[in-house]
């Protein structure tokens, strides 16, 4: 947050300010470059300087020097990571079930056709554990046991498929919201597969997906579906 201007003025637009070693920059009464003197001493309002866009803006085309970068990031409050409210809650702890499941869908709609990198899913799954465990995700799976970390390699390979291919997958849901909801099952179950000793990749891959009504998927419970 900048501080407050301490124009001698008294000019009820002045704001905030952000001060330099050569000027007073005010951010809310005038076009960012504009001198808090020039301004004040002319009586200039805001609606007589004019748009600060383009070539209107004195820093047009010119970059701000170290000093300035310093004293401009001092005077925003930190989001970031631990330091967002909202960091490491879910749609439902933000927004609730009804709301969280508005945006999903949403989501899902403006994705489609657009899987998300290796790299994301795994930024997000090291975020959940750092949070949760204080732990890296790599050392998270280390304490797992070995039929734990098999199905929760198989899950991470499942979520980088395009499932959005697959045939159903508009049908997609909850059960205990939809009754016709369809879930997304593995042909060759991940249990047949850890004891079995097929690698996760294949398991996980989606030539070993389809989606399923969601009362097939329950009574199935292990079984394998081969075509």
């Amino acid at each position: 947050m900048s501080k407050q201007c301490n124009n001698p003025l008294n000019n009820p637009n002045c704001k905030g300010i952000v001060k330099t070693d050569t000027s007073m920059h005010c951010m809310s009464c005038g076009k960012y470059g504009i001198k808090l003197t020039d301004i004040h001493k002319n009586n200039i309002s805001k609606s007589k300087i004019g748009k600060v866009g383009g070539e209107n803006n004195p820093m047009y085309g010119k970059t701000h020097t170290d000093d300035t970068r310093k004293l401009m990031s001092e005077n925003h409050t930190d989001i970031s990571s631990e330091n967002n409210s909202r960091y490491g809650k879910t749609y439902e702890e933000i927004h609730g079930i009804d709301k969280s499941m508005e945006i999903k869908e949403k989501l899902k709609i403006a994705n489609l056709n657009k899987p998300r990198s290796i790299e994301s899913r795994k930024k997000q799954a090291n975020t959940i554990i750092q949070k949760k465990y204080n732990i890296s995700y790599d050392e998270y799976l280390d304490t797992l046991s070995d039929r734990d970390r098999y199905y929760k390699l198989v899950s991470d390979i499942t979520k980088q498929q395009p499932i959005h291919l697959l045939e159903n997958y508009d049908k997609r849901g909850r059960a205990d919201i939809d009754d016709e909801a369809y879930h997304l099952d593995h042909k060759i179950s991940i249990s047949y597969g850890f004891y079995s000793n097929i690698p996760p990749e294949k398991i996980g891959d989606i030539s070993n997906l389809r989606f399923i009504y969601w009362k097939e998927n329950i009574i199935k419970q292990g079984e394998n579906y081969y075509e």
